[in-house]
């Protein structure tokens, strides 16, 4: 005569939908000349759900799709179809397994004021008909951060929670430093993630005032010279040429001048600015746009309309603009959003400078409106971006 029994300690649901649920199970059987195992799940209401279990030895193991939801009290039956049958049966509430999967996306350490800040972004996915799910990141270093709850679905980046910015001392160094995000409930699940990395001597940049002068001084000229060598090199092949003969030359003095100032920059100071060459890239087209914008009302220096101009300038500032967002909200860069807003004012100081140098240079080829046009669109974008930070810092988003 055959026997079967249900290992109840290897039942294991995960919800699917909000109405339903996935069973896996095993137990053990022996006798069954027919070799033909069922398992049925039913709970009150609801129709139950069959499958055949596959027998290995004497153990059969089935994984069934159910209509009973989660936290419902549930039978489960398994059957050897011989004659006579066999019949072990298991009444358990259907806990299901509601442990989200959380990744945290690569970090890059940016040391500012002797301190060395990393961004953490924290991707969550919480499993369909699971409730909201509470987690905390232990920063390893022996504070913790905020607590949040995450919903049914993937949990990403469009929710500012997800985002934590956090400094590190450098009292002590090199050392490593491991964060790991907790989830508190439901309370079953292990820390799911863990990311490590390696605290470094902060850089001369981020404790030397002269040296962080330095690098302040070598971004501003660098987008400068970069700007006006590349205004200066455009207007070279145009009609500027009857205003200035020496445009070839001076552009290539431009040139070399940006390419000193990057050196600096890229030697003494990427440490201090992360993700430098993107947000140098950033701010670059949004200072050719204004520049370019002297042209729109007058085109006596350029061969393009006016309707080219418009939209060429239109194209650097929003291309500019789109880098910086992702160099603020794509990258792992530590910077907060009033930082791009301050990068985009910074762009537009040297902006303020560098359509008056050119303005100098082709010595008459740009009237004065069109160098008030280009001074009033930096003020305008740079107004904006002032009451951006301004807002944000009031709502603590800083």
């Amino acid at each position: 005569m055959c026997t079967i029994s249900i290992n109840q300690a290897s039942l294991v649901a995960t919800p699917i939908g909000s109405n339903a649920s996935q069973i896996s199970l095993s137990g053990t059987v022996a006798n069954c000349t027919s070799q033909s195992v069922w398992v049925e799940v039913a709970c009150q209401g609801i129709a139950p759900s069959r499958a055949q279990a596959v027998i290995s030895g004497n153990t059969w193991t089935v994984t069934l799709q159910s209509k009973c939801p989660c936290g419902t009290p549930i039978t489960i039956t398994a059957v050897c179809n011989d004659t006579p049958p066999c019949t072990d049966t298991f009444s358990p509430t259907l806990i299901c397994n509601c442990c989200p999967t959380i990744k945290t996306r690569p970090i890059c350490i940016e040391y500012r004021s002797g301190k060395a800040f990393v961004k953490f972004i924290t991707d969550v996915t919480v499993p369909n008909g699971c409730g909201p799910i509470t987690a905390q990141r232990d920063f390893g270093d022996g504070t913790l951060g905020s607590l949040h709850t995450y919903t049914t679905g993937q949990n990403s980046t469009a929710n500012n929670l997800n985002i934590e910015i956090h400094s590190y001392n450098t009292y002590s160094f090199p050392y490593n430093v491991t964060s790991t995000v907790h989830q508190l409930s439901p309370p079953s699940c292990p820390p799911t993630t863990q990311v490590t990395f390696t605290i470094d001597p902060p850089p001369p940049c981020s404790v030397s005032f002269w040296v962080g002068l330095i690098c302040n001084v070598a971004r501003f000229l660098f987008l400068l010279y970069a700007s006006a060598g590349v205004v200066s090199f455009v207007a070279s092949f145009t009609g500027c040429l009857t205003f200035n003969s020496a445009l070839t030359p001076i552009a290539l003095g431009f040139a070399a001048g940006a390419g000193f100032f990057l050196l600096i920059l890229w030697l003494a100071c990427r440490k201090c600015m992360c993700d430098l060459l993107l947000k140098l890239l950033g701010q670059l087209l949004m200072v050719l746009g204004v520049i370019f914008s002297m042209f729109i009302l007058q085109t006596n220096c350029f061969s393009p309309s006016m309707t080219a101009m418009i939209l060429l300038t239109a194209a650097l500032l929003w291309f500019g603009y789109l880098i910086l967002r992702g160099w603020y909200g794509q990258a792992c860069c530590p910077v907060s959003i009033c930082d791009f807003w301050r990068a985009i004012i910074d762009a537009m100081l040297v902006a303020f400078v560098g359509a008056l140098l050119v303005f100098l240079i082709l010595q008459g080829g740009v009237a004065a409106f069109g160098i008030g046009l280009a001074l009033l669109l930096a003020y305008l974008i740079m107004a904006y971006a002032s009451l951006q930070v301004t807002n944000n810092t009031a709502a603590n988003n800083c």
